[in-house]
């Protein structure tokens, strides 16, 4: 897969409907410490023989000025999330081709202290392992 490590602009969560889908209530959603991952999936419709890949998950990444106050924290924070993700994001895009559906994530930084970038790489790598098993695991219901 070339260009598997990359994220795109197409992979950013920018629509303002499409977050306040997400945010509806309705998701799931679960913690994995200093993040909360909350998330929603639906099953791409095949139109004939037009059939593209699937979209690649859409991610939104969110550090609150309320917790991290200084905003040149608040901007690394979300460098080191995206960094994270964007190296390990492919079993989540393996997926979301292999099933036909349209992810979209939000990483929502919870706590007042700067993590640092091991910590955050191993969190977001057991975040995205727990969220493929619980879409496998929907799948095959």
């Amino acid at each position: 897969m070339s260009g598997s490590y990359t994220f795109t602009k197409a992979e950013r969560l920018c629509s303002q409907a499409t977050i306040d889908w997400l945010f509806d209530g309705k998701g799931q959603s679960f913690s994995v410490f200093p993040l909360r991952i909350i998330y929603k999936s639906v099953l791409v419709e095949k139109k004939g023989e037009t059939f593209p890949d699937s979209p690649l998950p859409q991610i939104l990444l969110s550090v609150p000025k309320k917790k991290i106050h200084h905003a040149v924290e608040r901007n690394r924070i979300k460098r080191m999330l995206r960094e994270a993700y964007r190296t390990q994001k492919s079993p989540l895009i393996a997926l979301a081709a292999q099933q036909h559906l349209a992810i979209t994530l939000a990483f929502i930084y919870v706590t007042d202290e700067v993590a640092t970038t091991a910590e955050l790489e191993e969190r977001v790598s057991s975040a995205l392992s727990r969220m493929v098993k619980t879409l496998q695991h929907e799948s095959a219901l």
